[in-house]
């Protein structure tokens, strides 16, 4: 008995966090770096649907006549902006999120559910003033506002909500039974008061009934696209392999039967053959640096490196290569991408122009740029006398005339590429 006492009383007490943890709020549980999920941004989308409705409801029935209801004449507007800046401040964390407003701490505590509770009345209250009676039917929005926010904060700590189990929590809850304990007892006490009186807790009905169908409904939503984003995700990963089988075969199978039939027909020498495994060390470094380029960030070392190796095989002497602080900085997919062009332009053309050293720079160039340079020893060139259509050239268009430039050295040539730098976080 002990033991079953003491479970039953730490379920008890769990039930009791988790019910607290729910009325704080999604944005008191997240982690400040997170994002909202698409299902996430859709509930907010319903939120902020479900708020606008409310509000207009409260500012429409100031407006008008207001009979049976406690408050007339100018106080009905008060009411209704006090009820309008008490629900938005109270679902305002929600909106916040996504705009990139984070809180600076947290850790929700039952003070805050406690005044999000205290709010939720205040609301009802001034509801119930301004429409009087009539109130239980349109305050179904209000329901929405609630099964929203409690949808949310059920997902940011992991929980599929139920909205038939929901409905049921609210039915047993104390908050509940006190509701129609009161309304009762007040309406023995006044009866001529007494429909007025008995349509307090017949509002609360519908408010559950309409956050329980929220609830439901969200959760449907969310299993769809939680479903087609799982089948975009397969379709694309099944793409990634498809290409990789193919490339696999038509480039690296294809060139080492090549070389094997080339081999066994004694029609290509040992040189031929290292030349042709060094030009396949190469293509798989350049498919390599594709596939992180495609991660959308990318080490600068990591765009080096294929030509460096590339001047390497060639026999060049790479006489400089930047400090590991400069290669080591991180690039968006764009930049690399651009960087990447700008060696397979340049590396390439040093090599067949005969160059026997090459060295390798990168210098920041204002903010927002990054100079890359590479220097040879091939006897320098005129950069204005590149014909039309060579890579260069192309280069050089893309950029601007003025991003690439050529110095003449002793013994060659300094060329330099500046490309628009957008470093992002490792």
């Amino acid at each position: 008995m002990g033991s079953d006492g003491g479970r039953l009383a730490s379920e008890l007490e769990l039930e009791s966090d988790l019910k607290v943890a729910l009325l704080t709020g999604a944005a008191g549980w997240r982690d400040r770096d997170s994002l909202y999920t698409s299902a996430e941004l859709a509930a907010v989308a319903v939120l902020v649907a479900c708020v606008a409705s409310v509000v207009t409801v409260l500012l429409v029935s100031a407006g008008l006549p207001g009979r049976d209801a406690a408050i007339a004449g100018a106080a009905r507007w008060v009411v209704a902006a006090v009820g309008a800046a008490t629900l938005v401040g109270a679902v305002a964390p929600s909106f916040a999120w996504p705009l990139g407003w984070r809180p600076r701490q947290s850790g929700p505590t039952r003070g805050f559910a406690a005044v999000r509770v205290g709010a939720g009345m205040l609301v009802v209250g001034c509801w119930t003033a301004l429409l009087g009676p009539t109130s239980p039917a349109p305050i179904w929005t209000l329901g929405a506002v609630v099964g929203c926010e409690y949808t949310m904060t059920a997902w940011a700590l992991g929980i599929r909500t139920s909205g038939r189990a929901w409905l049921w929590s609210f039915q047993r809850s104390t908050l509940h039974v006190g509701i129609w304990l009161v309304s009762l007892s007040v309406a023995f006490a006044y009866p001529h008061r007494a429909f007025d009186l008995l349509m307090v807790p017949l509002t609360f009905q519908v408010i559950a009934l309409a956050a329980a169908l929220t609830c439901s409904s969200l959760e449907r939503l969310r299993t769809a696209i939680d479903y087609r984003t799982k089948r975009v995700a397969r379709g694309a990963v099944a793409g990634a392999h498809h290409r990789l089988a193919h490339w696999l075969h038509d480039d690296v199978t294809t060139s080492l039967r090549f070389v094997r039939l080339g081999l066994q027909a004694g029609s290509i020498t040992p040189e031929q053959v290292a030349d042709e495994l060094d030009q396949l060390d190469h293509r798989l470094r350049i498919r390599q640096l594709d596939e992180t380029l495609g991660t959308g960030a990318i080490q600068l070392a990591q765009v080096l490196q294929p030509y460096v190796r590339l001047a390497q095989a060639h026999g060049v002497d790479v006489v400089a290569v930047p400090r590991f602080d400069e290669a080591s900085t991180t690039l968006d997919g764009d930049t690399g991408r651009m960087v990447q062009r700008a060696l397979s332009v340049v590396v390439p053309n040093a090599i067949a122009a005969g160059a026997e050293q090459l060295g390798f720079r990168v210098a920041a160039n204002g903010p927002g740029a990054l100079a890359i340079e590479v220097e040879d020893d091939a006897g320098g060139f005129d950069l204005a006398a590149v014909p039309a259509g060579r890579g260069l050239d192309g280069l050089r268009r893309d950029l601007g005339t003025g991003a690439v430039t050529c110095t003449r050295t002793k013994t060659g040539s300094r060329l330099r590429v500046v490309i628009e730098h957008h470093e992002v976080e490792p």
